[in-house]
């Protein structure tokens, strides 16, 4: 199986590991209600609570999942466009992917929310559409996102309004679900190749995407303040993620073309170059810490929100100690000496 040779720049881009750091922290401000056993409830015990996790789950409900994903997309397209550079097979990909989906397996032993297996699954599900055009990516990755995240709304009101929904159609509501994160993939990746992250020409149109994003964001927003039934609000705000989180993504790459917002967002640099790292991370912290936390004790939501200040900010330092020794995150060198089947360098060279 010959690999796809691709349009964009294929070097590393700083801005896509800002993005993926501001991912993965706002992936923890909605995984940590996880880790809250669920015969204890020590998090949203008063009407405030509630209406902060509420807000909470507007900006950032499938939010970031969505970008991260988006991103998962751009970062299997440079390498399998790295394969053909180093005239490597196909089967590095998947053999990356395998492991992914072990990594993820054995997360899955410490707590039931990991994404890693199903991302494992769809990165080796992209080969399919490898060959195709990057309108015919762009275009399926947006018919996958309308019906995954579309069909789950409509269904909720259905069932607010009494309507028997079959089991076949729940089923088919839940793989169409599944595969709306193969969307947020090929969305990724068609957009990458347009040259979202790397090519300046399209800052007029990205300007007024950007303002076009905002304003459907904002009557999504505003929408969401006047739904009353919790259940259809979760369902909501969950499935808005991908218009949501484009505006997000813009809204970095508009900021990141001035000096200022570049030397502030850069601090996320090394955060993002160790997501698989600080991923997992969060993970072993969230069962090892937090869980013990919330048996344990009454946590009001800024209790909860000081604690997941406190990890992200130790994993921002520990990343930046790292990265200026090494050339990659601990599990990510694990990572890439399983794909390549050899030890690879991890030092940085003294200069």
């Amino acid at each position: 199986m010959n690999v796809q040779k691709g349009t964009a720049s294929l070097s590393r881009i700083n801005l896509i590991d800002v993005i993926r750091g501001i991912a993965i922290i706002g992936i923890l401000l909605i995984n940590i209600h996880f880790f809250e056993p669920s015969d204890i409830k020590s998090i949203k015990i008063n009407t405030f609570d509630s209406k902060m996790v509420n807000y909470i789950e507007l900006f950032s409900l499938n939010k970031f999942h969505f970008i991260f994903a988006f991103l998962f997309g751009v970062s299997t397209s440079i390498f399998i466009n790295n394969l053909q550079k180093k005239q490597l097979t196909i089967w590095v990909h998947i053999r990356r992917m395998i492991l992914l989906f072990i990594a993820g397996a054995l997360s899955s032993f410490l707590w039931d929310g990991d994404i890693l297996k199903i991302y494992a699954v769809m990165g080796i599900v992209l080969l399919l559409f490898q060959k195709l055009s990057n309108i015919i990516k762009l275009n399926s990755g947006i018919l996958l996102i309308v019906f995954g995240n579309l069909l789950p709304i409509l269904i909720k009101l259905m069932e607010i309004r009494g309507i028997h929904i079959p089991h076949l159609v729940n089923s088919f509501i839940l793989l169409m679900v599944m595969l709306s994160t193969l969307g947020h993939m090929l969305l990724g990746q068609a957009l990458y190749h347009l040259g979202i992250f790397t090519n300046r020409d399209l800052l007029p149109k990205l300007k007024i995407y950007w303002l076009v994003f905002l304003l459907i964001t904002m009557i999504l927003w505003t929408i969401s303040l006047f739904i009353q039934n919790q259940g259809m609000l979760h369902t909501f705000n969950q499935n808005s993620g991908p218009i949501v989180g484009m505006f997000y993504i813009l809204s970095i790459v508009l900021m990141y073309q001035f000096r200022s917002f570049q030397k502030l967002l850069s601090l996320f640099i090394p955060y993002g170059k160790m997501a698989f790292t600080n991923y997992l991370g969060q993970t072993i912290i969230g069962v090892v810490i937090l869980t013990p936390i919330f048996s344990n004790y009454t946590v009001h939501v800024y209790g909860m929100l000081l604690l997941y200040t406190s990890v992200i900010v130790f994993q921002i330092i520990f990343s930046f100690i790292w990265m200026h020794y090494f050339l990659f995150g601990p599990l990510e060198w694990l990572w890439r000496c399983g794909t390549y089947l050899k030890i690879q360098p991890i030092k940085r060279s003294k200069k």
